[in-house]
């Protein structure tokens, strides 16, 4: 029955391939009312397709990164708390996936970047340590991959921002993880392995979206 079933599952998953292609493609032309129409039926067919979980949560952070920037904190923080629900079931479906912990370390950073905006710095530090804590182990585990390295680049600098208000010792603090994020930048670029927008992350305010993550 097993072996049915994820057949009939596996089958389900290429016939819906088209849709989620077009439901991505929506996302990017900014077509949000539709491409949230295709994503909720896809995942109304197989909820628990890592594929499909994944792109609706990217979608769903652009969303929120948008929303934070041109309308309300709160339309951007009901957006941010729709990707952590999506990313709960993406960990239950792969839970040892990269992708699936990588997301969950944007998930943190993005509602740190809320309670920022709303002047709940404490919050705001519990959020950006724990997505810290992941971005640090996804980049030690391939110090190859750019665009992790640049995750926990702009973990540090956004945790540093926080530390930076407090009170000591908490804000001598922020000095060292300035100085980690400049230590992990400075071979990258030395290389020739940052785009134009990696280069200016230490001059990034820490609530600004990024589509850095994405690049791989």
């Amino acid at each position: 029955m097993k072996a049915r079933a994820a057949a009939a599952s596996e089958k389900n998953r290429a016939d819906l391939l088209p849709l989620l292609k077009s439901a991505q493609l929506q996302a990017d032309r900014n077509q949000p009312t539709e491409a949230s129409h295709l994503f909720a039926e896809i995942l109304a067919v197989e909820p628990d397709w890592p594929d499909a979980l994944d792109a609706q949560f990217w979608f769903t952070v652009i969303q929120g990164d948008h929303a934070l920037n041109q309308t309300t904190l709160d339309e951007a923080f009901g957006h941010f708390q729709a990707a952590w629900t999506t990313v709960q079931r993406l960990l239950r479906a792969e839970p040892e996936a990269l992708r699936s912990q990588r997301d969950l370390s944007i998930s943190y950073e993005r509602i740190g970047d809320v309670q920022v905006s709303q002047g709940d710095l404490p919050s705001a530090l519990s959020s950006y340590k724990q997505g810290l804590e992941i971005a640090q182990k996804l980049a030690a585990r391939d110090p190859g991959n750019t665009g992790w390295q640049i995750d926990l680049v702009i973990s540090l600098w956004k945790l540093a921002s926080v530390l930076e208000q407090q009170r000591s010792p908490q804000k001598r603090e922020a000095g060292a993880k300035y100085q980690r994020a400049l230590e992990i930048l400075r071979p990258l670029a030395v290389e020739n392995r940052l785009t134009a927008e990696q280069k200016n992350v230490p001059n990034r305010d820490p609530t600004e979206s990024n589509k850095t993550e994405n690049s791989q």
